[in-house]
């Protein structure tokens, strides 16, 4: 939730901050991938401190780091220093999803593994609940006065607000004991029995004394950090992931930065009942001939509403987060996964004939919930790479994704205004690509 917040967050305050620190619409892509780019440019590093120093050592010290770096862009001037921070921001955020499903993963066992993984996937979605919650609140007020040179508005406000689930997650983490999978294969094999000894306790209410197990050992011992290891099957599983990953985060998260002024378009002209792209034509034309000064002035360029909606969109992001953790024992995670991406395959294309307000608002955001299948895809990361090399290779896969992501957020702005109904096709085409690598993932266990 606390990596949701920090990264996508800004792109629901990006208006107000526009207006406020006067940047472009090219600035304004850039900005919104700054922290893509950061857990892009960091991830594989993060990945390789959380197999070498620990899952829970490096989750503590990347939020401390991000807590603090979040903090003090919130007081940003201009746009290079808001750039400047919030890319340094998603470097140190990066672990932090990686390191939580590795964390979960490697308390669980393979029966109960990609269930547990995917229900800690639910938090994502409250993290599109969250922020357009307090937005709702905070944005209205009558804030408006100088700490130095520093114009603090709402926005400004908000976006501290943001960091409170950082701040919450890095006091949770300090409770966690390192994972017993982690400290074996580090042959901390003493400590691994003790935290067995621990979780025993709480799951069961009994003392740690009557753990049936003194002495554990590592059955799979990994092949070590070497090329040799890194079989021919392996290097394909890895491009494929990474490959879908992409695909994923290109889409959801490049369309999801826009959806505030994609509803805001809708909202703005629904008594004309049109589609997506005919609301930006609208928009577009009217501001062609009006400066920046001007269009941030318009009441009806910041409609409160288009939050309400986001938080009715979050709602249903959870919703269907809780349908895939439930059915994905029954159904696999490679037929969830191809179900679900084709569907909104199907719901991008459908957006060139649908004018109903409701209607519209479904299918885009059925279209941009193909980001829950990330959690699919990190659970079946989780299960492919070894202990050794876990961490890493989920970081790896996740970077290739926020890379996805980078792209998304700096060409799917621009194609909204000029070329949408081709973009939204191309939407379902890629997506249809995709699935036919889907079909090719690994099996579930299968290291």
């Amino acid at each position: 939730m606390a990596c949701v917040t920090e990264i996508s967050g800004l792109g629901l305050v990006m208006f107000s901050a526009k207006c406020d620190l006067k940047f472009t619409l090219a600035q304004q892509g850039l900005l919104g991938s700054a922290g893509f780019l950061g857990i892009a440019t960091s991830s594989h590093l993060m990945g390789f401190l959380a197999d070498t120093w620990g899952r829970v050592r490096s989750l503590r010290m990347m939020l401390f780091i991000s807590l603090c770096l979040s903090i003090i862009s919130v007081m940003s001037v201009n746009f290079a220093m808001l750039f400047t921070f919030r890319f340094l921001t998603g470097c140190f955020i990066s672990g932090g999803q990686a390191c939580v499903f590795t964390l979960v993963g490697e308390f669980h066992s393979s029966k109960t593994r990609v269930k547990h993984v995917a229900l800690v996937s639910i938090f994502l979605s409250a993290g599109f609940i969250y922020f357009p919650a307090l937005a709702i609140g905070i944005l209205p007020l009558n804030i408006d006065y100088y700490i130095g040179v520093v114009h603090f508005l709402p926005w400004r406000l908000l976006m501290f607000c943001n960091t409170f689930p950082s701040m919450i997650a890095l006091m949770g983490v300090f409770w966690l004991p390192e994972t017993p999978k982690y400290l074996l294969g580090q042959g901390k094999h003493s400590e691994c029995v003790e935290v067995l000894r621990k979780v025993y306790s709480i799951n069961t209410g009994k003392p740690k004394s009557t753990y049936p197990c003194d002495i554990i050992t590592l059955k799979d011992k990994g092949s070590g950090l070497n090329c040799t290891s890194f079989t021919k099957e392996r290097v394909f599983q890895t491009f494929n992931m990474s490959l879908i990953t992409f695909v994923i985060n290109l889409i959801a998260q490049g369309t999801f930065m826009y959806f505030p002024i994609i509803i805001n378009n809708l909202v703005t002209h629904v008594k004309e009942s049109l589609t997506v792209c005919q609301a930006f034509a609208v928009v577009d034309s009217a501001n062609a001939n009006m400066t920046l000064e001007e269009i941030c002035a318009d009441p009806d360029s910041m409609n409160i509403k288009q939050y309400e909606y986001l938080a009715y969109i979050g709602c249903l992001f959870m919703v269907i987060y809780v349908f895939m953790s439930l059915v994905i024992d029954y159904t696999g995670k490679k037929l969830l996964l191809i179900g679900w991406l084709a569907l909104g395959g199907i719901c991008s294309i459908s957006l060139h004939w649908i004018h109903n307000l409701i209607l519209v608002l479904l299918f885009m955001t059925i279209t941009v919930a193909i980001a829950n299948c990330i959690g699919i895809m990190s659970a079946t990361a989780l299960e492919f790479y070894p202990t050794n090399i876990n961490a890493m290779g989920v970081s790896f896969v996740m970077m290739v994704g926020r890379i996805g992501a980078v792209v998304g957020t700096n060409i799917v702005g621009p194609l909204l205004f000029s070329y949408c109904d081709a973009l939204f096709f191309a939407y379902g085409a890629v997506i249809g690509v995709i699935c036919i690598f889907a079909y090719f993932l690994p099996k579930s266990g299968s290291k």
